[in-house]
């Protein structure tokens, strides 16, 4: 009530035009009115702060009565492992979404779930302890770049890593500690645990008879899942979240010979990428600071404290040392297509691979393009989450047709592409052609 009083203003707007009289004491009321908002709207950040300040210092203490008990080395462990086990748990649960066209279901989504932990695991090199894989913080952090550090006083929870570093100051520490899995307190936890799944599966609707596959069988289709929309191990985690830059193919932008595999994609070139990633985002967050969206006093910039009057300038310092990183990285991209550009003629092979990097370069720009239509729907929806008026709805949507129109002509034109056919599931296509079809009242 306090951030919005629309339909409030709106009858005080009516009872103001009924009359000049009644106008001049709406107008005086109103003024006092929005000065006693103003002092409330301060009061519930300051309590608001205070409260969830108490929140998360409550968490560190009750973190430390179990280190009390168990020592802290344990709880570190459980707690460097929870953001594994919880991907983990929604991969299973995305899959079996995914199947529900099928009638597939889990006998034991827990027994899924440790397998897709032990398969992640393994492919990204981690030991394991008694089923379980031993994960650093350190670990956690290799992709993390970010130098910009800001004190989120309106989250109810401490991060993993402040969770950590206070257990390790308490000086918690047991001789006895024991790494045998808490499904050993359980009588029958193979029993508990399918009473679970099944009531994880009861509200769903399935079509037909349902079939339930036991791990080995989910396991292997979710390996092959999975190794099918990802990138080789050679490349050592290059391309999981970038494409190729756009360049020039018929100008030659590298002076220093050809390169090996190893140097393309050695652990520099890949730390190249992600501190690109972070700068990026480190000036993202830094504008919305500069537009006071993010309410900061504060931050720490690469170890320097700033106030946030000072987030517009930092941002200009920052720009000309990412436009670098993504020339080297460019740089980089045009190097590895001389390397693989001299395999092909050194194999006696067609010149395909120019061809190929020219249509990717042409899908890149119409992706951009494409998905430039979605944000700008998504953002002119945003009322939708927010307190409207109904005449106000009614113009939102009326406002949006055309963006609707552009989408549906889009979606038609990506159901006719002959390189998306094998992509798009019956099921999918079918819903994409009926949304883009049909004449929708909102």
């Amino acid at each position: 009530m306090l951030f919005d009083n629309e339909s409030y203003e709106e009858l005080v707007r009516k009872w103001a035009n009924m009359s000049g009289y009644f106008s001049l004491f709406v107008v005086l009321a109103g003024k006092i009115n929005k000065g006693i908002q103003w002092i409330l709207k301060k009061t519930y950040i300051v309590v608001n702060k205070n409260y969830l300040g108490l929140s998360r210092e409550m968490e560190f203490h009750a973190d430390e009565i179990a280190a009390s008990v168990t020592g802290y080395e344990p709880l570190k462990k459980s707690l460097l492992r929870m953001g594994l086990a919880d991907t983990s748990f929604n991969n299973v649960l995305n899959f079996y979404n995914s199947k529900i066209s099928d009638n597939i279901k889990s006998v034991n989504v827990f027994h899924d779930q440790s397998a897709v932990i032990n398969f992640i695991a393994d492919i990204n090199g981690l030991t394991l302890t008694n089923q379980l894989p031993d994960i650093k913080l350190e670990e956690q952090n290799k992709y993390n770049k970010s130098r910009l550090v800001i004190k989120d006083q309106w989250s109810s929870h401490p991060t993993t890593e402040e969770r950590i570093n206070r257990l390790i100051k308490t000086g918690f520490s047991t001789t006895n500690t024991s790494d045998s899995l808490a499904n050993s307190i359980f009588t029958d936890i193979t029993k508990l645990q399918k009473q679970i799944s099944d009531k994880l599966f009861e509200t769903v609707s399935y079509e037909g008879e349902i079939k339930e596959i036991a791990s080995t069988s989910f396991l292997d289709e979710f390996k092959n899942d999975t190794l099918i929309n990802s990138f080789s191990n050679i490349y050592n985690g290059y391309y999981d979240n970038k494409n190729p830059q756009i360049f020039d193919l018929s100008n030659g932008e590298s002076n220093s010979g050809i390169l090996t595999m190893d140097e393309l994609f050695s652990d520099e070139k890949v730390d190249l990428v992600y501190t690109a990633f972070a700068l990026q985002n480190d000036i993202e967050t830094l504008k919305s600071i500069s537009n006071k969206e993010l309410l900061v006093k504060t931050f720490d910039y690469n170890g320097i404290k700033y106030k946030s009057k000072k987030s517009g300038k930092l941002i200009e310092e920052l720009k000309p040392e990412l436009e670098k990183l993504n020339e080297l990285i460019k740089l980089n991209d045009y190097k590895i297509y001389e390397f693989f550009k001299s395999k092909e003629q050194q194999q006696n092979k067609p010149d395909t691979l120019e061809k190929l990097y020219i249509e990717f370069f042409e899908f890149d720009k119409n992706f951009d393009s494409k998905y430039g239509i979605y944000t700008n729907l998504i953002n002119r929806l945003q009322f939708v989450s927010l307190t409207t008026t109904f005449d106000k709805i009614k113009s939102n949507f009326k406002e949006i047709e055309p963006d609707e129109a552009l989408l549906k002509s889009e979606l038609n034109l990506l159901l006719s592409d002959s390189l998306l056919k094998d992509e798009i599931t019956l099921e999918l296509k079918k819903k994409l052609a009926q949304f883009s079809s049909a004449k929708l009242d909102y």
